[in-house]
């Protein structure tokens, strides 16, 4: 099994497993991307155990024990280093890059200008791809642990890497540009055939709202997007449990935690109060769609 595991994620990046704990069937181990099951020596195989232990790895959220019923599954999840796939290699492209390889991603960059993709030009890519957009699903093999940051020139560009990235699997796929090229490139996919539930993954526009403008500032807020699809943590949860911390007489960062570690629990009696201002700025924080400046690149 574990040389299975280890195949998958060499090639996919992620697996998801799953291991009954208890019952007559202790032992039955489950890989949900290979759909394969695994028994203990001389056990029989039995389908009912099979579809409870699928159906609990295929709804769990984080790694640890699960309950269902009178029966415990352990779930873990292996994941291979997360690759940042940058589509287009403009202005914006180059911080990101250089973020991405700071925050441990392998950093593939793609774009259909030859002098746009060169070494001299991105230096920290690990992978650098001259082709045309539409070619993409030949170029770049699918890959579970994938954050795709599209940064194309023109809605062309956007439309032909959304055709390809909604037909695979992905962490996080985010598009640049002003509400009114978003708006385009959405409406001609859903003509498409694409669904809007398929089309409500794309972080668009794309990163945080920080107010920036410069392309530094919206590789950041790209990136800061990005860091926060991985660790689960909105920026007004991390607000509000540091200032209920800090009022509570906790000094020490909570953040230094794993990301897999149980929903944090908020001490009984802590208070905390901030400004209006604050509040406001919290609130703003909140509201991507309608308060987020318009980036374009």
């Amino acid at each position: 099994m574990y040389q299975t595991i280890y195949d998958v994620v060499e090639k996919r990046g992620r697996v998801k497993t799953g291991i009954l704990l208890n019952g007559e069937d202790a032992g039955l181990k489950y890989l949900l991307e290979e759909s394969s099951f695994f028994y203990p020596k001389r056990a029989e195989r039995n389908k009912e155990a099979e579809e409870f232990l699928k159906a609990s790895v295929e709804a769990a959220v984080e790694t640890g024990v699960v309950k269902n019923g009178d029966r415990e599954i352990f779930v873990e999840t292996y994941e291979k280093n997360p690759r940042l796939i940058i589509l287009g290699g403009g202005h914006v492209s180059l911080p990101v890059a250089e973020i991405g390889r700071m925050l441990g991603f392998h950093v593939t960059v793609m774009d259909d200008r030859e002098e746009f993709v060169t070494d001299e030009r991105f230096p920290m890519a690990d992978e650098r791809i001259f082709g045309e957009f539409d070619t993409l699903s030949d170029r770049i093999p699918p890959y579970e642990n994938a954050y795709y940051v599209v940064v194309t020139r023109g809605h062309l560009g956007d439309s032909a890497c959304a055709r390809a990235i909604l037909k695979r699997p992905f962490a996080y796929f985010g598009m640049i540009g002003s509400r009114t090229k978003v708006r385009i490139t959405r409406e001609k996919l859903l003509k498409e055939g694409f669904t809007e539930e398929q089309l409500d993954q794309i972080h668009a526009p794309i990163g945080l709202p920080i107010g920036g403008q410069m392309p530094a500032e919206i590789a950041v807020s790209i990136m800061a997007e990005i860091v926060q699809k991985r660790t689960g943590i909105s920026a007004p949860t991390v607000m509000r449990r540091w200032r209920q911390q800090y009022a509570a007489g906790h000094r020490e960062p909570w953040l230094r935690s794993s990301r897999r570690r149980a929903p944090h629990q908020e001490e009984p009696g802590a208070r905390c109060s901030y400004s209006g201002t604050e509040a406001r700025q919290e609130a703003s924080a909140a509201e991507k769609w309608s308060l987020k400046p318009e980036n374009t690149q």
